[in-house]
């Protein structure tokens, strides 16, 4: 899809870095009161269990989830 030249210039776009939120942020995020074990996250959002435990463990490097074996929380 292209855009104008105007919107360009100005930078009036979305890049690929600036996609929607991941699934597992997603879901933390609305349950932020609860805790929950990897595999209770790849029961409700349906994903691969290797590719879920992998994600959160970037999200805690990131600081943007909390993980106490065997739990993972949103880091408010």
């Amino acid at each position: 899809m292209s855009i104008s030249i105007q919107d360009f210039k100005k930078g009036n776009f979305k890049t690929r870095n600036q996609k929607r939120e991941h699934p597992i942020l997603v879901f933390l995020k609305q349950n932020k009161s609860k805790a929950f074990r990897a595999d209770e996250i790849v029961k409700a959002l349906k994903i691969n269990e290797d590719s879920c435990r992998g994600m959160l463990q970037k999200f805690v490097k990131q600081k943007i989830v909390i993980h106490k074996v065997p739990y993972f929380a949103w880091n408010n």
